[in-house]
């Protein structure tokens, strides 16, 4: 028989392992959660570079200009930027990039060993608005305004790495404009032969998928 003292002693007893119990149970739960969320946080993360300093357009990269960079990243950009696995060291930088700036995969051209840097003059009207980055075809016209005149395509799929200004490093011209792209060597007479005795005109083609 258990006595009225003994069964207040006795239920407070237990009310008391209820909540502690209760209590675990929270703290239990609260942790699983934080736990989930650390990890999903996490999934996102990924290593990729940036710019180390400010990086002007058609610099070759070299030691020095980028720092690794962990970030979140959603699904769908996590394969814009350039990997930390990747090496970029040698290439061109088709855009310029501030300091800290994450560096895309499409801005990173071949440049390096073994690429010719060309300007490329452009009278006005004969190009589209371009900017780094862009992909160009050049297209030459021997002879204009004579029976023997023909037009054919000097280059095609270039890259352009930087915008010169109008009348400056354009072969002494002094009007219109220019680009500069990065070509084959073996390319680079037939560009000259081109530049030296035709008309050319640039065709913005639409970027690589």
């Amino acid at each position: 028989m258990v006595r009225g003292g003994e069964a207040l002693r006795i239920g407070k007893v237990q009310s008391i392992s209820r909540g502690r119990a209760g209590a675990g149970l929270l703290l239990v739960g609260l942790s699983l959660v934080l736990g989930v969320r650390a990890v999903q946080a996490g999934r996102g993360t990924v290593r990729v570079w940036a710019a180390a300093r400010d990086l002007p357009p058609g610099r070759v990269l070299a030691a020095g200009d980028l720092a690794p960079a962990e970030v979140k990243l959603g699904s769908t950009q996590v394969g814009l930027y350039l990997p930390l696995s990747s090496n970029p060291l040698g290439k061109a930088l088709l855009r310029g990039a501030r300091e800290g700036e994450l560096i895309l995969a499409r801005d990173l051209g071949t440049g390096g060993t073994g690429m010719a840097e060309m300007a490329i003059p452009l009278k006005p009207g004969s190009a589209p608005p371009l900017r780094p980055g862009d992909r160009i075809m050049l297209v030459a016209t021997f002879g204009k305004g004579t029976p023997e005149a023909r037009t054919e395509v000097v280059l095609e799929g270039a890259t352009v790495l930087y915008l010169l200004e109008p009348g400056k490093g354009i072969l002494g011209q002094e009007s219109g404009t220019g680009v500069v792209v990065s070509v084959e060597p073996t390319l680079a007479l037939k560009l000259a032969a081109a530049l030296a005795g035709a008309e050319v005109a640039a065709v913005k083609l639409p970027p690589q998928e």
